[in-house]
């Protein structure tokens, strides 16, 4: 789950200037509240679908449709754990009661999504399936720089990745080569990055650390949009994805709606 603070959340001071768009995430994650929104994680791929999808053709064209539904479902492999909007799963909660958010799972859920999230890429093209692919091995190699894990967690996310090598090896055989998957990764990443943002409510202007060859872009806050610099997109769009009240009640779940105007 994507955790969204609300109500009497405790907001740290914006600062000046701009912020690694991963540290204005993982903030929103550590907030306490009487209430959150939570986003599900097939949810949250599905907007980064649809941000892919208004990116500009000509400065993407490797951008095909196959792959913005690929990256559209890049976390389809959530599913089992978070579900999906109207009927999301119950969400695991930590000793303080608050949701556990997707950056507190344990590598047994993480690694069992992430290959659920590949097989389903793969699936539908092996350019796209090799895109995911890579995402979560860069994922995994990140994370085995975290001392918390056990031996055999750290085995584990090791033997994710070699699985994930030689899947990579094989779909390259299919014409999934380096050099375009290199590219569509970056596309992939940022959407990723960006949906997050979206989702967890943050209010920081950021920097994002994909480079589309026009320099690093940057999402600065203003009357109530978010403006890209420079923009990726073909034009300016209104973004929405649907989460839903914790706690609330059981069921049906009270659904909300988050909405961004990007320019």
């Amino acid at each position: 789950m994507i955790v969204r603070p609300a109500g009497n959340a405790h907001v740290a001071p914006k600062p000046n200037g701009f912020i690694p768009v991963w540290q204005a995430v993982e903030k929103t994650q550590k907030l306490r509240a009487e209430r959150y929104w939570l986003i599900t994680q097939p949810d949250h791929a599905t907007l980064s679908g649809r941000l892919a999808a208004s990116f500009a053709p000509e400065q993407f064209p490797d951008l095909s449709p196959e792959v913005v539904h690929c990256i559209g479902l890049h976390d389809a492999g959530w599913e089992p754990f978070d579900g999906v909007l109207p009927s999301p799963q119950t969400p695991s909660l930590g000793a303080d009661g608050k949701p556990l958010t997707f950056t507190e799972m344990k590598p047994k859920t993480f690694l069992t999504a992430w290959s659920g999230s590949v097989a389903r890429a793969v699936a539908l093209t092996p350019l796209g399936g090799a895109m995911v692919s890579q995402h979560f091995c860069w994922l995994a190699k990140h994370r085995l720089r975290n001392p918390e894990d056990s031996p055999e967690d750290v085995q584990h996310i090791q033997q994710f990745v070699e699985t994930e090598k030689h899947r990579q090896r094989s779909l390259a055989e299919q014409g999934a080569t380096h050099e375009p998957v290199s590219r569509l990764l970056e596309i992939l990443q940022f959407c990723d990055l960006l949906s997050l943002y979206i989702c967890c409510g943050a209010t920081d202007d950021v920097e994002f650390p994909q480079d589309f060859g026009r320099g690093p872009v940057r999402l600065r806050r203003s009357s109530g949009s978010a403006v890209l610099e420079p923009s990726p997109l073909a034009a300016s769009a209104g973004f929405e994805v649907a989460g839903f009240v914790f706690p609330g009640p059981s069921t049906p779940p009270d659904v909300v709606t988050v909405n961004c105007e990007l320019r």
